[in-house]
């Protein structure tokens, strides 16, 4: 059923040569399943998501207990230059390297548990793998105490958790007695890890050609899982959050964050993967399989975080809110397993490669998302963040129509839905939506006529209430081309006309913003 037959003998060979895999669950190297979760999957202190790597079986399993599994592994690959003067005298003022922590060819991560600041035994700390489930949410002590370890997130008073602060990291010092442990707001399940790339010994290049190629980049990386219970809005959805320090003395220019993701379902030979380009603007991917008797339903990918820049091109912490409306994904790259990327270069290339792959056919794929480019300075942290959601009973368009240089995906209003609720959320509310009814009630409701359309066409649309609304036309990048600022605008039935002169021929989209709302809408061109 999966590819783990053609894994085998590989499996066993790692056990013997990779202590991230034949020591899994140490006190160094750890593994740990969701408990409480309706999507049952495996993740590590070392960066690899989904893949059960006791048995090197295949995870992230719809509904928990059930036999619907949607993908091997996953893990975060990180793209940088930096300068790099080998033993042999050869100096590169920007060399291409890539950290990774997960190969989909060999199941491995480069990844070691901790902090730099671990490798002094005075300071050491254990790096475990923090689970929720272990830990009192009151008093932030183990429930049965192994390691003498706190949850590692604190909030002071009056401070509350969000996506964007999921509270402050106490890994080497005792909170101040009137603090209290973070744990994220409206999440069932939360697991903390922090790893980083000093270890060259980990690395599958051996420590010396690592060395000679320029590693250690420099990064230390904080990472929290979220997932929900059955029965929440989210009960199929799992988020994941990455904070990427550059600790090094350099500074990293055209750094790129991409989630690389081998995805199984079903039958590991028949899957089919398409950027979704019906909204540009949801950041997101689809998976599907052409399983029979099997309903898989579809596996989103969704950006929900990438890293905003300042005006010479630095990661800017202060607009991290900015991503939704001015950043767009970079890369959205499907290949087929006998095309692995092998080397530290060929990785950069590909998290570099400005590609929104749409749908090709069958095969046994792989999958990277990644952001646009971003330079990090000493002590710059660059944010990241991926939701990996099941839509049940969704099946897309297997048969992708070309027209042209353009093709178009069939629209999906759950995963349309979905996305905009989790982007809402992560940036305002903090996962406290609890109803299915506020994905489908909104303050909008409009079509576009004629379409296609020519020169010009009418936007007709039903406010429910006073809003401050905004047009947008936008390509199919992701690029505004036009706007409309209509300002504050009476409740009822309304009429816009949109220019349409100046546009080629292709598909469009208009973006609706009234209030804390926004639609878009797919229309045509034909001059």
């Amino acid at each position: 059923m999966k590819r783990f037959l053609l894994l085998a003998s590989s499996a066993l060979l790692l056990l013997a040569i990779a202590p991230s895999i034949a020591t899994a669950q140490n006190n160094i190297y750890q593994v740990k399943k969701s408990l409480v979760s309706n999507v049952e999957f495996h993740t590590t202190n070392y960066g690899i998501f989904g893949l059960n790597v006791f048995d090197s079986q295949p995870d992230f399993t719809v509904p928990r207990g059930s036999n619907k599994t949607y993908f091997f592994g996953s893990g975060l690959w990180v793209g940088a230059k930096k300068p790099v003067s080998t033993d042999g005298g050869i100096t590169f003022e920007n060399k291409k390297l890539s950290f990774i922590t997960y190969n989909p060819n060999s199941g491995r991560s480069w990844a070691y548990p901790g902090t730099y600041r671990d490798a002094t035994p005075a300071t050491i700390v254990q790096p475990i793998l923090y689970h929720s489930e272990e830990f009192n949410r009151t008093t932030g002590e183990e429930l049965n105490p192994a390691t003498s370890a706190k949850w590692p997130l604190w909030l002071a008073p009056g401070e509350e958790t969000s996506p964007l602060y999921p509270g402050t990291p106490f890994l080497y010092s005792i909170p101040s007695p009137n603090d209290r442990p973070a744990f994220m707001n409206g999440v069932d399940e939360q697991f903390f890890s922090y790893y980083h790339d000093n270890s060259l010994g980990d690395y599958e290049l051996g420590f010396q050609q690592a060395k000679d190629l320029g590693f250690p980049i420099g990064l230390q990386i904080t990472q929290n899982v979220y997932a929900w219970k059955p029965g929440d809005l989210r009960e199929n959805v799992v988020v994941i959050q990455y904070e990427v320090e550059n600790v090094s003395n350099e500074t990293l220019r055209d750094c790129y964050l991409s989630q690389v993701l081998d995805p199984d379902i079903g039958f590991a030979g028949n899957d089919r993967v398409s950027f979704y380009d019906a909204n540009p603007l949801l950041h997101a991917g689809i998976i599907w399989s052409e399983d029979e008797g099997v309903d898989y339903g579809t596996l989103a990918m969704i950006m929900l975080e990438a890293p905003v820049v300042d005006a010479n091109g630095f990661v800017d912490p202060n607009r991290r809110s900015l991503f939704r409306s001015s950043t767009d994904v970079n890369s959205f790259i499907n290949w087929s397993i006998d095309e692995d990327p092998a080397t530290p270069e060929e990785r950069y290339d590909y998290i570099a490669s400005k590609r929104l792959d749409l749908d090709n056919g069958p095969g046994d794929k792989r999958v990277l998302m990644g952001t646009k480019p971003f330079n990090m300075a000493p002590g710059d942290k660059a944010h990241f963040a991926i939701a990996f959601a099941v839509l049940e009973g969704v099946t897309p368009n297997s048969a992708l129509e070309k027209k042209g240089s353009e093709a178009q995906t069939d629209a999906i209003p759950e995963l349309e839905a979905l996305a905009t609720t989790l982007n809402r959320e992560y940036y305002e509310t903090s996962f406290q939506t609890s109803s299915v009814k506020d994905w489908e009630v909104s303050t909008l409701a409009a079509h576009i006529w004629p379409n296609p359309a020519k020169e010009e066409a009418v936007l007709r649309m039903n406010l429910t209430e006073r809003s401050d609304l905004s047009i947008q036309i936008v390509d199919n990048l992701g690029r505004t081309l036009r706007t409309q600022q209509q300002g504050n605008v009476e409740a009822g039935e309304k009429t816009f006309r949109l220019d349409l002169a100046g546009l080629h021929n292709g598909s469009y989209l208009v973006v609706l913003e009234a209030g804390t709302e926004r639609q878009t809408l797919r229309f045509n061109v034909v001059q």
